[in-house]
């Protein structure tokens, strides 16, 4: 696994361990009670959701019936996690710590969707691309310097 993967990885774990007690058991359970395909899913709607930026438009063409496919599922997932599966946790967390915590914990969810594709050889074979472009002297200069 490259370098790059391993500290994107740490960073995302990293955003998991800042959340409070609550934030942590929605956390915990929003990853216990999601799929791999829900996981899948999720990350697939967040690909779809930016291709509409318009600055991916000429690299990423999605039909108009595969985006409604991808909102329909996430819809049902957020349903079925935050209003039944976790629902305790969920008002738990909005109680004690505040919307944003819940908010937070539902970006965590996400970065856990991502892991889970960007751990696959071919993606990870997709990001090692820019390996050959990357001046790790430089960035080694900066985190070793004093």
């Amino acid at each position: 696994m490259s370098k790059f993967l391993v500290l994107l990885i740490s960073i995302f774990a990293t955003n998991m361990s800042l959340a409070g007690e609550q934030a942590n058991a929605l956390n915990r359970c929003m990853a216990a009670s999601a799929t791999s395909q829900d996981k899948t899913n999720l990350a697939r709607w967040f690909i779809v959701s930016v291709s509409s930026h318009p600055a991916m438009t000429d690299i990423i063409s999605v039909s108009p019936e595969k985006k409604e496919e991808l909102n329909r599922a996430v819809g049902l997932l957020n349903s079925r996690i935050l209003g039944e599966a976790c629902a305790k946790e969920l008002k738990e967390v909005v109680a004690v710590e505040g919307i944003a915590s819940a908010k937070a914990s539902f970006a965590v969810f996400g970065e856990l969707a991502m892991q889970e594709v960007m751990v696959n050889p071919n993606v990870v074979a997709g990001l090692a691309g820019t390996a050959k472009y990357i001046d790790i002297a430089k960035i080694n200069a900066v985190i070793n310097s004093k």
